[in-house]
């Protein structure tokens, strides 16, 4: 009986727990792992695109672009700001009689004068000019552009074709002389055996407030202040209206400075022709009224 409980605790003692069997964790498949840095590498190059696309997109879009806040005040009172990449100032808006905007200088006017749109069209193709004449004005004969010699240089000619005098073999005309209307304009070279007149001078200029009518060789006489009306011209020619008027020396009447004189409308035009730099119109004043005189100037344009 002792031997067998003996036996008994020494089997109690002895005994240990069952062995559990020992398993390796699964390693991780390599097919696995190669997709998975495909998968990685595809959402960085997809992220990358589209941040290089929308980078583009804002570099390429002027309004992305943020330009400092200035205002540029234009001639007729309104304000631009500055735009687009390089951030310049938008142009200024310039408006014909009828309010469109964004009319160019020599660019027809939108919306025509009813009162000058049938009259006829005069090209002076020398300067690329042109300007419009009332139907009193072409019983006097058919406009006619010439551009003719004198001592040195040459003068433009426009006037009734029947106005120009009978030039005799090796003759010339010294000048663009008519008694119904005449437009003239001299190269800078021009001269002539005679005094100069209203149709010789060659457009104006502005300084100082004051105004200015241009000669031969650059040469230039300042007009009356009070003889001076510049005229509005909605396609950008420069154009001033002076009065007729005359003044008396040594018992002589002349007409001032810059003045068709007595009896006439005078105008003095720029061109944007570097050899005939302006032109001089006159009209007689008892072939027109003066608004009709005004309505012809706003006619004139370059093309």
């Amino acid at each position: 009986m002792e031997n067998q409980e003996i036996n008994n605790n020494l089997n109690t003692t002895v005994s240990q727990p069952p062995v559990q069997p020992v398993t390796e964790s699964p390693k991780p498949s390599f097919l696995k792992s190669k997709w998975l840095v495909i998968g990685v590498l595809i959402v960085i190059m997809i992220i990358l695109l589209g941040g290089g696309f929308l980078l583009g997109k804002n570099l390429n879009n002027p309004a992305a672009k943020a330009c400092t806040q200035e205002a540029k005040i234009c001639p007729d009172g309104s304000g631009v700001g500055r735009t687009g990449p390089n951030c310049e100032f938008a142009k200024c808006p310039s408006r014909d009689q009828a309010g469109n905007p964004n009319l160019t200088p020599g660019e027809p006017k939108k919306t025509e004068d009813p009162v000058t749109a049938n009259w006829k069209i005069v090209k002076i193709n020398t300067i690329g000019m042109e300007f419009k004449l009332p139907e009193k004005l072409l019983q006097y004969g058919t406009p006619l552009e010439k551009v003719l010699p004198g001592e040195t240089g040459t003068f433009i000619c426009v006037m009734p074709e029947n106005q120009y005098p009978t030039i005799s073999p090796g003759g010339r005309m010294n000048g663009c002389f008519s008694s119904i209307y005449a437009l003239a304009g001299n190269s800078d070279n021009y001269t002539e055996g005679r005094g100069g007149s209203f149709m010789d001078h060659r457009g104006f200029t502005k300084k100082n407030g004051k105004y200015y009518v241009r000669y031969v060789q650059n040469s230039e006489s300042e007009i009356k202040s009070d003889l001076v009306k510049v005229v509005p011209n909605e396609n950008g020619v420069e154009i001033i209206k002076v009065e007729g008027k005359n003044y008396t020396y040594e018992n002589n009447d002349w007409p001032e400075t810059g003045s068709p004189g007595d009896g006439a409308f005078g105008a003095h035009i720029n061109t944007r022709n570097s050899n005939y730099q302006g032109i001089a119109f006159k009209i007689g004043s008892s072939i027109i009224t003066e608004e009709e005189f005004d309505q012809i100037l706003s006619t004139f344009r370059f093309y």
